[in-house]
């Protein structure tokens, strides 16, 4: 995940999307995909990422902490 990040601050999205689906269950990686979406002013498909970030988080019970680090993603997604 910290390779896709930093592809993802070097605009390299398509070896970003590459390296983060390797694991696109994990909902940390569904956070990534959906900052990549944004930088690619995607904001429909980052929303639909940080939903199914959050519904996994919910799943396996994460740490709140966790939990808002999504939803102030998902707040800044709205924004746009």
């Amino acid at each position: 995940m910290l390779l896709g990040s930093n592809y993802i601050k070097n605009d390299d999205y398509v070896k970003a999307e590459i390296v983060l689906m390797e694991t696109p269950n994990s909902f940390e990686v569904c956070q990534k995909m959906a900052e990549l979406k944004l930088a690619q002013k995607n904001s429909e498909a980052a929303n639909k990422w940080i939903e199914k970030a959050i519904t996994i988080a919910k799943q396996q019970n994460v740490r709140q902490w966790q939990l808002n680090e999504l939803l102030e993603t998902k707040a800044t997604i709205n924004k746009v």
